[in-house]
């Protein structure tokens, strides 16, 4: 056994991330308490504490459940292609990946609470259940994608937990048999991994799409843009937490998974610039009312600033990476990846304030507010993209919404809810696969089979049979034995 001491560089070095962590941990759990207060504060007043009302039916907590319902499909993605297509420079990423994609679709199915204004509401959705309802279905696929995350993780990191012991490996013990078993499970899962993150994201896209009511939702070409708006965020979220990390000094990326990561992001971004091109190039020439109404509303109405930043953000992510230099240059992917982040946020809050802009009944006096006389925007249908003055009046014929702050405070509590929950996941679980594991990059199934000669200076094989000895070579010592891809401090020992 390796022995340090304090004055040791790489024990100082380790001590200043776990201080830093802790710090963070802090400040986020402060976040969340705010954002908690927030919460309690929204249910003991109503929803009338926020800026939703009759017209505005859904506001920032459904903007931000669509971004993180869509943000989760990155890391499964990641996972499971890398998987499929057998792309072993990206596969030592896989678990940090499927954490991401588990963390982000709980908080997703967790902001769906503070919009139904009481919690307890949301079990009706079960009780009273509408079949033929896309919320309905969307709720569910949420459930079940969520397992499934938390079963393909736990496949992932099996071997491992079993080896150290830990009561997550469920009494399991590692044998070849079980071993090639993982080995199976993992692949199979990443064939069923793809077509469920799009379902997911089909089906929340069809809540707005099959509402013919509503012009700017009602578009057959809705679900494929979340789905690839869907890769973009989630691509990004990615590529952001792996740059964070590999800059604490937690595991490195290696020039080649960074150099897939940041061409697939690239493409994703590249089709998600032609569905958006294709939208307004359609709505444009065929000028049918309501659309042409709204997407007018969209690019120089009172919220055009959020289309034009959306447009812009999303832009630049392309032109960052669009080279190789810029693919190969992690500065240049972190801020490609932060602007979609940004880019997709936005889309997420104009297709909410685009598609609820007008009433279905666009007829005087207007829609009630529910309240009394108040200073609400002025305007009617007809007034097309002029501006919206004030008027003192408890009926609006066209929807302006503002969060407040009770709504900030809550999501923002969210977000921090999720740095914790990621960060927990990152100190107390096996992120990367030690070299006997079943779903190392290298991992044997068939054990003494032929196979083609691996290039120069790829690690050797490792067959099922050989875990018992790898395992414990890698953690009886203090660090791996190897500063590759791959790479990390285990402070979950």
């Amino acid at each position: 056994m390796t022995t340090t001491t304090l004055n040791d560089p790489e024990s100082r070095a380790r001590s200043r991330r776990s201080s830093r962590g802790a710090i963070a941990a802090v400040i986020l759990a402060a976040i969340l308490g705010y954002g908690m207060w927030a919460w309690a504060y929204e249910v003991g007043n109503g929803l009338g504490v926020t800026d939703m009302r009759n017209v505005q039916i859904w506001g920032l907590y459904i903007m931000t459940f669509m971004f993180f319902v869509g943000a989760s499909a990155g890391g499964m993605i990641v996972a499971s292609v890398a998987t499929i297509f057998k792309i072993h420079k990206v596969e030592h990423l896989a678990r940090t990946a499927i954490l991401i994609s588990l963390v982000t679709i709980v908080i997703a199915g967790l902001l769906i609470l503070p919009d139904l204004g009481q919690p307890g509401r949301f079990l009706e959705l079960f009780y009273y259940a509408h079949w033929t309802s896309p919320m309905v279905w969307d709720v569910t696929i949420i459930l079940v994608y969520a397992v499934f995350n938390i079963v393909y993780l736990w496949l992932h990191m099996r071997s491992d937990l079993a080896e150290r012991h830990h009561w997550l490996a469920l009494g399991t013990k590692n044998t070849p048999a079980t071993l090639r078993r993982d080995h199976k499970l993992i692949v199979g899962g990443a064939y069923l991994a793809l077509p469920l993150a799009v379902a997911l994201h089909s089906i929340t896209a069809w809540i707005v799409a099959t509402q013919p009511s509503h012009p700017y939702w009602n578009s057959t070409l809705m679900a494929p843009w979340f789905v690839v708006s869907a890769i973009v965020s989630g691509i990004g979220l990615v590529v952001v937490v792996l740059l964070v990390l590999e800059r604490m000094g937690r595991l490195s990326i290696g020039d080649a998974a960074h150099r897939w990561l940041t061409g697939f992001l690239a493409t994703a971004i590249a089709v998600e610039v032609f569905f958006i091109a294709v939208e307004i190039i359609t709505i444009s020439a065929s000028r049918v009312p309501g659309d042409w109404s709204a997407l007018k509303q969209l690019m120089v109405g009172s919220y055009g600033w959020i289309f034009w930043c959306e447009i812009g953000t999303l832009l630049l992510g392309l032109a960052l990476i669009v080279t190789p230099r810029g693919r190969a240059d992690k500065r240049w992917s972190a801020a490609a990846a932060v602007a979609v982040i940004v880019s997709t946020m936005l889309m997420r809050g104009q297709l909410m304030v685009g598609g609820l802009r007008y009433p279905n009944l666009g007829y005087a006096p207007g829609i009630s507010l529910g309240t009394g006389s108040q200073l609400t925007t002025g305007g009617s249908v007809a007034s097309g993209v002029q501006p919206f003055l004030p008027t003192n009046s408890s009926f609006v014929q066209i929807a302006h919404y503002n969060p407040t702050w009770v709504e900030w405070s809550i999501v923002i509590g969210f977000c921090a809810l999720w740095g914790l929950l990621v960060m927990a996941g990152l100190r107390f679980l096996p992120m990367l696969p030690s070299p006997g594991a079943a779903d190392n990059p290298n991992f044997d199934l068939n054990p003494g089979s032929a196979e083609a000669p691996r290039s120069v200076g790829a690690p050797p094989v490792v067959s099922p049979a050989g875990l018992a000895q790898a395992a414990r070579i890698e953690f009886e010592a203090d660090r791996p034995p190897h500063g590759g891809p791959g790479y990390q401090d285990r402070p979950w020992k």
